[in-house]
């Protein structure tokens, strides 16, 4: 492809962002204004190239550039900007105030360089108290370790190649007041210590308890003394209303319900007047104090407020009720009784019980500001060993000082909060759904990652650099790229490639990764097996998998909207993987599959010093006359992108080949049943946004291929039994299926069957 050939970007795409944060205000409009304002400017003036691995002229790929949505860098360094508070406090200790801010880090990275400040981060290694944020930021630890064990010449070269940058990055780290504590295993965390803490602090009080607080306590007893001023007024029974033989309520011709019972305001005891004045004042009073939550007091068609109205009439002179107010009257007080009993009833009593009880029961914004509390006692970077220690109930202190009561237990709903930074095996995490799908996983998979590389280093100091940037690694935010470019990896950093002498791939840890990703995988297929491997996953995974020499062809999930119609030579290998597992299948069956081709196919070829196969992008073009083949554009790329994950099965097959995942073969039935009562649940679902709705379709038809790979793997015997569970799964269940639907499922039982479908499930089509 020559250079004219080559996809660009269209700058619409950053013009149409900037317009949205224009408009769409925020606490961080501004940061966003300006990052696309410098995506715009840099495009127009050449500084930027867009979907390129080095988007910035004249850097190099391995600095951490600041990126955002959408891929698209700034041109911005992650480890530049302005000065971090704890830079202005080593600005001051190296009196270098009277420099221009964007001069300073000349000087500090030069100090760091100098014994002293050698001897500085030496002292933090050994501690572990720094933090690294940004890989940038232990390049000069690497260098201070590398000076300790006598490699002078190899740290000096390393410093003199990254010294052009010292007046633009960050190399040194943040120090700490403590150190990090060492997890061990597989133990994880999902979020830290700080971030529970605010988002703890952030809940906010609950309106509608507030709300129905201040009615039991405030306007309930005064409805319930109003009433009972009334019903001393009645002459004969206590008004109630009528029930019919089936528990319901008798009505009349215009659907009103009958009353029964006295009259009311027919008797009034001497002191009545005065006790219906004390209670009018009362009311006054209470609506005059700031019990603003409560409105249904006011409203005047609400039986309490025209309760209200007549106690007022009936104090000031009872005559002038008439005939039909009396009746409003009774039927006000009927209503209240059938619900609620009347006074000092066992009925009532027990309700009035009830109601205090609730009223009584603690707030869960102020038992989030006690848990807060509890955890910010804890280092904040990290999570917490024992979680248990601080769910215990309310103490006193703690209730003298926010207002619950002593003796409280905490809410579920508040302890998920704080369960985020439980430190837990992933395993565990996953089973209390901490993490709860395999975006989740991958997010927090760099964690165990990190420690399995670093054990493959035999120094501690080193270990621990290794560990805390890969960890930042992780968090560098992938580039929008084109023309079949790869992220930067981890190996590219040239601090990371000073000390690979002492990185060495040890027997103990390569059986630990490997633990691990089995582990991983079978996470995967057993909780999320409805939803595609994720490219944070993905990544994960080949880093782990290179680490024990596994040669295992993953592939990541491409973008339909800057496709290049060509697929590397993984996609070949991996839809390889798929013919040796699947062949004569299931799976073959229903997408119709010449897996025996595929086999043989052997045309790699190059693209951009990217190795290629053109062979197996023309097959994934061929297979669109499977009803696709007017599809042109993002949709278009989209059906041919899915007929590549049908061919490999997207990893799935790759990985239970390499990593020997016959021990999950017992859960491959009930797997699938798990994935294809999804599907079924998805289909009731009614969406109305047709995008929303195109997405929908798309994870269904993604989902059905993992279950028809899961089902090819169980075995024949197993695909029978599932087609009689399917029937008894829809005798017992009325699901809603429309003529599509139903004609995959249809085409799906032909396929059990041992026939060839008419048509398959595809997450992509001519509507689109």
């Amino acid at each position: 492809m020559s250079e004219e050939e080559k996809k660009q970007i269209n700058p619409h795409y950053a013009i149409h962002q900037l317009a949205k944060a224009l408009f769409g205000g925020g606490e961080n409009a501004a940061k966003k204004i300006r990052q696309w304002q410098d995506v715009i400017s840099g495009i127009i003036n050449g500084s930027l190239e867009i979907g390129s691995r080095t988007p910035m002229k004249n850097v190099p790929a391995w600095i951490t550039p600041e990126v955002i949505f959408g891929g698209f860098a700034t041109g911005r360094y992650a480890a530049g900007g302005e000065l971090m508070p704890f830079e202005q406090d080593l600005r001051k200790r190296l009196r270098v105030e009277n420099l221009e801010e964007e001069q300073v880090r000349l000087p500090l990275n030069v100090y760091y360089v100098s014994a002293d400040g050698r001897q500085e981060l030496l002292q933090a290694l050994k501690s572990r108290c720094y933090r690294v944020k940004v890989p940038e930021e232990s390049m000069l630890l690497v260098a201070a370790w590398l000076f300790d064990i006598g490699e002078v010449e190899r740290a000096t070269i390393l410093i003199e190649s990254l010294s052009p940058f010292f007046s633009h990055l960050r190399f040194y780290p943040a120090p700490a007041t403590s150190p990090l504590r060492e997890l061990k295993g597989d133990v994880i965390f999902v979020r830290d210590v700080s971030y529970c803490v605010s988002n703890l602090r952030k809940k906010k009080k609950q309106i509608s308890v507030l709300q129905m607080n201040e009615a039991i306590n405030v306007w309930t007893p005064l409805y319930d003394r109003a009433v009972s001023l009334f019903l001393e007024t009645v002459d004969g029974d206590i008004p109630v209303l009528e029930i019919d033989e089936h528990g319901k309520l008798k009505r009349k011709k215009n659907g009103q319900p009958t009353a029964t019972g006295g009259l009311p305001c027919k008797k009034f005891a001497p002191d009545w007047n005065a006790r219906a004045l004390v209670l009018l004042k009362d009311y006054q009073s209470a609506s005059e104090q700031p019990h603003l939550m409560c409105t249904k007091h006011r409203d005047k068609k609400e039986n309490f407020a025209r309760l209200r109205h007549y106690l007022e009439i009936a104090y000031r002179a009872p005559g002038e009720l008439t005939s039909r107010d009396i009746g409003y009257i009774r039927k006000i007080l009927a209503s209240y009784v059938t619900a609620h009993g009347a006074p000092n009833s066992e009925l009532r009593i027990r309700t009035i019980q009830m109601q205090k009880s609730m009223a009584l029961r603690p707030l869960h914004h102020i038992l989030a500001q006690i848990l807060a509390d509890r955890l910010a006692t804890q280092a904040p970077e990290q999570g917490v060993a024992d979680l248990n220690k601080f769910l215990g109930a309310v103490t006193k202190d703690e209730a003298k000082k926010w207002g619950g009561i002593a003796g409280d237990d905490l809410p579920p709903s508040i302890i998920r909060k704080a369960s985020m930074c439980k430190e837990a095996p992933m395993s565990q995490l996953v089973e209390d759904k901490i993490l709860k799908s395999s975006e989740a996983m991958a997010s927090q998979l760099s964690l165990l990652t990190s420690r399995l590389r670093a054990s493959r280093s035999e120094d501690p100091e080193l270990s621990q650099i290794l560990q805390a940037t890969y960890l930042a690694f992780r968090k560098r935010r992938s580039l929008l790229l084109l023309n079949l470019q790869s992220q930067v990896k981890f190996e590219e950093l040239p601090w990371v490639q000073a000390v690979e002498p002492w990185i060495i791939n040890k027997n103990d840890s390569k059986v630990a990764t490997l633990q691990a990703l089995k582990m991983v995988i079978t996470l995967v297929f057993e909780y999320f097996p409805e939803t595609i491997l994720p490219n944070k996953l993905v990544k994960e995974i080949r880093a782990l998998a290179n680490d024990v020499d596994l040669n295992i062809p993953l592939v990541d999930e491409l973008a339909a909207d800057i496709f290049m119609g060509e697929f590397t030579i993984n996609f070949l290998k991996a839809a390889k993987e798929a013919a040796k597992l699947l062949q004569g299948t299931l799976y073959e069956r229903y997408y119709q599959i010449d897996f025996g081709y595929i086999l043989k196919l052997d045309d790699a070829g190059s693209l951009n010093q990217t190795r290629i196969s053109p062979g197996f992008a023309n097959l994934c073009r061929k297979r669109l006359s499977l009803g696709q083949s007017k599809m042109h554009g993002a949709a278009g790329n989209g059906a041919i992108i899915e007929q590549a994950q049908i061919l490999t099965t997207h990893n799935f097959a790759s990985l239970w080949n390499a990593l020997d995942l016959e021990d999950f073969k017992p859960n491959l039935p009930s797997t699938a049943k798990r994935i294809f009562t999804w599907v079924c649940k998805q289909q009731q679902i009614e969406i109305t946004d047709w995008r929303a709705r195109l997405h929908q379709k798309k994870n269904c038809a993604y989902a059905f291929r993992q279950m028809i790979f899961f089902l090819s793997l169980a075995g024949e015997t197993e695909q029978m039994r599932f087609l009689e569970w399917m029937s008894e799964f829809f005798a017992k269940k009325p699901i809603k299926r429309d003529s599509e639907f139903q004609d995959i499922l249809d085409d799906f039982v032909v396929a059990l069957k041992g026939g060839k479908p008419e048509c398959v499930f595809l997450g992509w089509n001519t509507d689109e």
